[in-house]
């Protein structure tokens, strides 16, 4: 579809921008593309750690957030872009024309290059990365109530005089 708008990328501003565009009645066709089946609702991942909430709730698919919306959602990557052809190559074999192309790819965990933060840090950007982080504190907390003295220390609760 050449009279197309692509859009490459599912986060915030990829969505809200198919939504949107939909929402105006824009006469074009709107697509969509992902390299996931589910859009991740990121300022509630801490609720997915606490338990609070279920995944299906910060992490609902395109299919439910764009049902009846007339947005068309392609999963796959982003292999190339030829923007003199106005093209786009998916790392499935798949290919789209445009008339408009939307990029909100999104970004990657920056560690501003300050040494060890990568190597001693957890990114907090996706579902995988809670349940890792989860787990981690899992481990450590089993390991704490596990250790039953700290040498050279005698700790007792302090109660304030009257």
């Amino acid at each position: 579809m050449a009279d197309s708008i692509l859009i490459l990328g599912g986060g915030f501003v990829g969505l809200f921008t198919a939504l949107h565009l939909r929402q105006l009645q824009c006469s074009c066709p709107v697509i969509l593309v992902d390299r996931s089946w589910s859009f991740v609702f990121k300022p509630l991942l801490y609720e997915l750690l606490s338990s609070e909430v279920k995944l299906e709730l910060i992490c609902p698919t395109y299919d439910e957030l764009l049902h009846n919306s007339g947005v068309t959602f392609v999963l796959g990557a982003v292999e190339s872009i030829d923007l003199r052809q106005k093209q786009v190559q998916l790392n499935s074999g798949l290919q789209y024309s445009y008339r408009h192309l939307v990029m909100a790819l999104g970004s990657t965990t920056g560690y501003l290059g300050t040494p060890g933060a990568e190597d001693h840090s957890f990114p907090f950007r996706a579902p995988d990365d809670v349940f890792a982080l989860g787990q981690h504190l899992r481990n450590r907390l089993q390991l704490a109530a596990q250790t039953t003295a700290i040498a050279g220390a005698n700790i007792a609760p302090s109660r304030p005089r009257a």
